[in-house]
């Protein structure tokens, strides 16, 4: 008895060992992505239009078949969320665009989602993004990502009322924080 006792006993503290070392490994791995991201479009630099900045004129047709331009994101804020097909962290972000969204569809925020279809197909990206939102989805060098000068994914801007990046971030929240400021 002593013995199953013993041996329960340190399977438990193996048991505790793994799941610290592993929450470790998790905190590290996200750590290293961001810094992956910061390290890709160098130390100050954002990988697109910097905040302040007024988005130049654009048109795209959304998968509804809705004609969206710069001017049509005139009046309201705008979350505006880029997501590559070939990218691994895009699918895990949709969750946290889909929940700002959300949380801030009452207050009048507006959402534009941008897919860009590379190699892989588009499916697991329209699947997590719902319907209700406008989804643009481009194919090499389009009309959106050109205005945005977007060169990492996922990336988010927040679009104030007069089309000035207001915003912008690796993560939703780093968008959003740009609200409490103001």
């Amino acid at each position: 008895m002593t013995i199953v006792v013993a041996a329960v006993s340190v399977l438990t503290l193996l048991v505790l060992m793994n799941l610290i070392l592993t929450f470790g490994v998790v905190r590290k791995l996200r750590t290293y992505e961001a810094e992956r991201v910061a390290a890709r479009r160098g130390a100050d630099e954002a990988p697109g239009l910097p905040v302040g900045t007024e988005i130049p004129a654009f048109t795209a047709t959304t998968t509804a078949g809705v004609e969206v331009t710069a001017e049509s994101l005139d009046g309201k804020l705008t979350l505006v969320g880029f997501f590559s097909t070939d990218c691994g962290a895009c699918l895990q972000r949709v969750p946290s665009f889909i929940e700002a969204i959300r949380g801030r569809s009452a207050e009048g925020m507006r959402s534009l989602a941008v897919v860009i279809v590379g190699d892989k197909g588009p499916e697991p990206l329209l699947e997590a993004l719902p319907d209700d939102i406008h989804l643009v989805m481009e194919k090499g060098a389009g009309d959106v990502e050109v205005a945005f000068q977007a060169s990492a994914f996922p990336w988010f801007y927040l679009v104030g009322p007069d089309r000035t990046i207001r915003g912008d971030g690796y993560e939703v929240e780093q968008c959003l924080n740009e609200l409490a400021r103001t």
